[in-house]
């Protein structure tokens, strides 16, 4: 059925569907005369469920129960995190930053641009925009003072398109990167010390009057 992201539109379904399933079962069941396996299933898979929140719950209840900070706490929590402190306590309210993860727009407290490769045509940074002189104009439509760069680290960081685009905007005179971040990044919040990693993103001031073209 795809991602969860499409999954979760069925959730009003499921317990119309869950209701007709289990009536099903328990007929079906009954007239087998095997009632006893089904109470077996049943209570392993609750079981089995309550294992699976309890592990997930682990990280929340160290927080709970500890004087981690509110800061230490996202950093452990959320990929990239780093980012947007740094964005919070260097940049100010008159800034206007574009910002192409979506996890962060949430935390950043300054006015944000979220830049979608996908659902956005304002800002374009999808896999095939490649003109750094679009970008720029963009840029000013949209009043963006700084960028928040790709991955800086990555193998393909000579990429200029979509967000690399940015390097265009160095090259070109239109920008220069005013600080580099380093953050953890993982995929699991649950095993986030296992599976983490650590990446490196700019901070790029504009100045598009100074563009040399």
């Amino acid at each position: 059925l795809g991602t969860s992201q499409r999954v979760r539109h069925f959730l009003p379904i499921y317990p119309l569907l869950l209701i007709g399933v289990t009536a099903l079962v328990i007929k079906l069941f009954a007239s087998v005369h095997k009632l006893p396996i089904l109470r077996t299933t049943i209570i392993f898979v609750i079981l089995f469920q309550l294992s699976g929140q309890g592990i997930f719950s682990i990280n929340y209840m160290k927080a709970l129960y500890s004087n981690e900070s509110r800061d230490l706490f996202l950093a452990r929590n959320v990929p990239g995190y780093a980012y947007a402190n740094w964005i919070n306590n260097n940049l100010e309210d008159s800034h206007h930053i574009l910002v192409s993860r979506r996890q962060l727009i949430y935390l950043i407290e300054r006015p944000v641009f979220y830049g979608h490769p996908a659902d956005e045509a304002r800002i374009d940074i999808s896999s095939s925009a490649d003109s750094s002189k679009r970008f720029a104009e963009q840029l000013r439509n949209q009043n963006i003072t700084h960028i928040l760069t790709d991955n800086i680290l990555d193998p393909d960081r000579e990429n200029n398109s979509g967000i690399g685009m940015w390097r265009n905007l160095i090259r070109d005179g239109c920008g220069r990167l005013i600080a580099t971040i380093k953050a953890n990044i993982f995929r699991s919040r649950t095993f986030s010390t296992i599976k983490s990693t650590t990446e490196q993103s700019g901070i790029l001031l504009l100045h598009p009057q100074k563009c040399k073209w």
